[in-house]
């Protein structure tokens, strides 16, 4: 592992510590051995208990099964049979590996089962976007550049990817790299070339403001704000031509004034959570795709939403 260049500084220490981890849970002294005794193995790490008798936390033990699936295939997959005092037949291998893959999932769903219990039971602060709405218009006013910020996100519930949005007016100055918003008498459109799941950046999301009440007053809100601060066509939408600064800061603080915890992931989950788990898989499929995650992914967004009205 310490000639794996392949390896972040940081992967690598984690991966050793989480090595050391099983051994010590184990009582094994060696990964061969844990290999060889995967079904003692996984039962012990599944069920293992700190020196003061408190269980070890359930992305602890993930994290000890993620270690033992990444060094067998990484490490020893390709080198199969092993021979000498590290015999391990190819049938051996599978079989541990198995058992092994049992192990990880079954960690990695009581620790996505915890997490939205621990999100169900406890008072978010959180609330549904036609009240978040209401309480940034009434502490901001609705000229200002939260409230715009706030009906973006209230649209299109993506990460921060607006703070270094362009202004542009026609399709051809796209570059496929940055983000941009069309503006134009003909369309009014969104176009996120990066954010965080595009790894390849050979998917772009498009989402264009048709003729519905929530996007004609978006609309009216861009235009507004476009007069107001003289933009022109390659002009950052929050002004100027720098490289723009990301939106979290700025959002973090809108929420604590109007009484919302958190920053934009807050707004991510309220989104989610506004149409609930039991909705149609086909809306909430549709909303996953255009807040760029899995719709795997999103269940772990849902979160319980305060009361819809507050003095702010």
């Amino acid at each position: 592992m310490d000639a794996d260049e392949k390896l972040s500084p940081g992967s690598r220490k984690k991966y050793k510590s989480d090595i050391k981890a099983v051994l010590a849970v184990t009582k094994l002294d060696s990964f061969h051995a844990v290999i060889k005794k995967h079904k003692a193995s996984s039962t012990k790490l599944m069920q293992a208990t700190k020196a003061n008798g408190d269980a070890y936390s359930i992305n602890s033990k993930k994290g000890w099964g993620q270690v033992l699936l990444f060094v067998l295939d990484r490490y020893i997959r390709d080198h199969l049979p092993l021979s000498g005092r590290h015999k391990l037949t190819k049938k051996a291998f599978e079989v541990a590996h198995s058992s092994f893959v049992s192990l990880f999932h079954e960690l990695k769903e009581l620790s996505g089962n915890e997490k939205k219990q621990k999100q169900a039971e406890e008072s978010t602060g959180k609330i549904a976007f036609p009240e978040y709405l209401r309480r940034i218009k009434e502490a901001y006013g609705q000229d200002s550049k939260e409230f715009l910020v706030a009906s973006l996100y209230s649209v299109l519930t993506v990460r921060d990817n607006y703070g270094k949005m362009v202004l542009i007016g026609f399709e051809k100055q796209n570059d496929k790299k940055g983000n941009f918003l069309i503006v134009n008498p003909s369309k009014f459109e969104l176009i996120l070339n990066s954010y965080k799941t595009n790894k390849k950046g050979t998917e772009s999301i498009r989402f264009k403001l048709g003729a519905s009440k929530e996007h004609k007053a978006l609309k009216l809100l861009v235009r507004a704000w476009i007069k107001k601060m003289k933009l022109k066509s390659g002009d950052m939408i929050w002004g100027g031509k720098g490289k723009g600064s990301p939106l979290s800061p700025l959002v973090g603080a809108m929420n604590k004034r109007v009484g919302v915890p958190g920053s934009i992931n807050s707004l991510r989950q309220m989104k989610v959570s506004e149409i609930g788990p039991d909705a149609p898989f086909a809306q909430r499929e549709k909303l996953a795709k255009t807040m760029s995650h899995s719709v795997f992914t999103q269940p772990h967004y849902q979160v319980k939403l305060g009361p819809r009205t507050k003095t702010v």
